[in-house]
């Protein structure tokens, strides 16, 4: 096709005019090249080079590769130029194989019969990596070519010999990306961060978590060879985790899947890689329905009930108590007599749980978890305020959460470090007012809870307040306890339809539920201390994740007078209107029965 449409230039050559041809048509110029359509939005418009070593690469299109280890086996794309693009294009190329990737940007205006290089030869041998280019309105065609090497740019030319399921993906986009970020200091208390950015949808930040369940893995080394800059890291008996930066821009999910293709060289039977995504919190009163859940739930008739006495003081004994740790928002400075009957007078395991301090801040890197939107507040409220056990409570709270101009967050990070933490000092219960539902099940997460299962702890989870089926629709950690009977406990929230605690509790209009996956129902508030008042007031907040503490609570006191946790469980009465909804129908009672 190539060489007819030259011979008929050749023979109307004295009529007719030469015009550059259609940038948005490269068909016209008899050309066939797979194609780099420019990105619009957060989900990368991907090209593939996957053929390392298949036919020799097209001759249409008259490119000179300036890359030293350009060969045979390149390929050639053709970049489609929107009618609005600017001057410059944002290649990023993801490169998952072990070798070089080498990438050259050429302009034409004659289809290809001759072109000019608008970049110098690019190599990468990281998993991603940008290149700029410049002055693309001077050019009808814009080409980008592709090549692969086992060797970089000094060296001398090998072959690559690829890996099943290797690529190297190239999206492009016509300007920079300027990320939204938040401030941020990490767990580090000595190695703070400043920032921390999001991806471009804003459902994760802009990193990526490689780990390992083996605390002997050497992630680090891993992270290093795939020229990923570290941002924050942890190492504990239960495992290791590293989370790594990816360029402002790049989507974590594609990098992520280049690093899952690109495995490190040393055993890999237990790495894996994750995105950092972020786990977020209704803000009490916020989520839609709660608020009507609290006009109907009889509060008043049930006030007697939900009272709020402190508990048994905690002691310098570290053997002789219930440790609770809490993983939330911390707790409001302004309460700190509160705090205090249940600090940890005992625990020193290091720089994040230290002997007199209510726990440690995973967000701002301090050994003060202030509350900064009300949530900790009431979780712990309902915790401490119905513990009736007679050995010593301890509360730890463990802050993940933060507030900021976007919104509440919490790192997928942050939350895992936290229960490693929970687990390495003997946590009796843990609890986990919290949930997330990324595509895949969280295995940084599930190494944690067995690590923490493994020292003695249960986990309670809140089942959350979406009216999701958990059994189909997974929310973790709460759907983690199908894997983990009597050792993760799943709460949801029920109401009584009538005006007395006589009534089959129903389930909470907003309420999670799952027949495999939520082990008990408690009740949907109560009696919490008000976030932010100068005077000590009380609400009652609904929510899963009030339920939680609430059952954390009757769990720690039964405890205390020498009940197992399944047992306990297991004597709880049942409820008709709860089958189908919670595994075998059973709720805690709010008034003692």
């Amino acid at each position: 096709m190539r060489n007819s449409f030259l011979l008929y230039l050749l023979l109307v050559g004295t009529v007719l005019t030469w015009s550059a041809c259609d940038d948005e048509d490269l068909l016209d110029c008899g050309l066939i090249l797979p194609e780099i359509n420019y990105s619009l939005d957060c989900t990368p418009g991907l090209a593939y080079f996957r053929d390392f070593l298949g036919f020799p690469s097209s001759s249409d299109v008259n490119v000179s590769p300036g890359c030293v280890n350009a060969n045979d086996h390149g390929q050639t794309f053709q970049l489609i130029k929107p009618a609005n693009a600017n001057d410059n294009v944002n290649l990023h190329i993801y490169n998952a194989t072990y070798g070089f990737a080498y990438v050259q940007v050429f302009g034409s205006n004659d289809c290809g019969l001759t072109t000019e290089p608008l970049s110098d030869c690019f190599s990468t041998s990281a998993v991603a990596k940008q290149l700029t280019v410049n002055g693309l309105s001077s050019y009808a065609q814009i080409f980008v070519r592709v090549d692969i090497a086992a060797t970089g740019p000094s060296d001398p030319y090998e072959e690559y010999i690829p890996e099943e399921g290797q690529y190297i993906a190239i999206a492009a986009y016509g300007s920079e990306f300027s990320p939204k970020s938040v401030p941020y200091q990490g767990y580090d208390l000595e190695n703070g961060i400043d920032r921390l950015t999001f991806s471009c949808d804003g459902s994760t930040t802009n990193r990526v978590i490689l780990g390992s369940c083996n605390p002997n893995a050497d992630v680090d080394e891993w992270q290093e060879e795939v020229g990923l800059t570290k941002s924050e890291s942890y190492s504990g008996p239960g495992g290791t985790i590293t989370a790594s930066e990816v360029p402002d821009g790049f989507d974590p999910n594609v990098t992520g899947d280049a690093l899952a293709t690109r495995r490190p060289r040393q055993n890999t039977d237990d790495f894996f890689v994750e995105q950092d995504f972020i786990i977020t919190v209704p803000v009490p009163n916020a989520g839609e329905g709660l608020d009507d859940a609290i006009d109907n739930s009889n509060v008043q008739a049930l006030l007697e009930c939900l009272t709020f006495n402190l508990g048994t003081r905690s002691s310098e004994k570290p053997d002789d108590q219930v440790i609770v740790t809490m993983i939330d928002s911390g707790v409001d400075p302004e309460r700190g007599a509160l705090w205090d009957n249940h600090l940890n007078r005992s625990i020193d395991n290091g720089p994040l749980v230290r002997a007199g301090f209510l726990g440690h801040d995973f967000i701002r890197g301090s050994s003060q978890p202030n509350d900064e939107f009300g949530h900790g507040t009431n979780t712990t409220g309902a915790l401490i305020g119905n513990y009736k056990g007679e050995k010593p409570l301890t509360v730890i709270h463990n802050k993940i959460f933060g507030d900021s101009p976007e919104g509440v967050f919490s790192t997928y990070f942050g939350s895992v470090v936290a229960t490693h933490t929970a687990g390495e000092i003997g946590s009796t219960f843990i609890n986990m007012s919290f949930g997330a539902s990324p595509e895949k099940e969280p295995q940084a997460l599930r190494c944690a809870i067995e690590f923490a299962i493994s020292r003695g702890a249960t986990i309670i989870a809140s089942a959350g307040n979406e009216t999701a089926d958990i059994d189909t629709s997974p929310q973790w950690p709460a759907s983690f306890s199908s894997d983990f009977p009597g050792q993760v406990i799943t709460v949801t929230s029920y109401n009584y339809p009538g005006d007395t605690p006589d009534d089959d509790p129903i389930l909470s209009d907003f309420s999670n539920a799952g027949a495999d996956n939520t082990n008990v129902a408690a009740y949907l508030t109560a009696k919490t201390p008000v976030y932010g008042s100068p005077a000590l007031l009380f609400n009652y907040l609904a929510g899963t994740s009030i339920s939680a503490p609430v059952f954390t609570s009757a769990l720690a006191t039964s405890l205390s007078e020498g009940q197992l946790p399944i047992p306990f469980l297991n004597d709880l009465p049942e409820s008709p209107e709860l089958i189908f909804k919670v595994k075998n129908s059973k709720y805690l009672p709010v008034c003692d029965q």
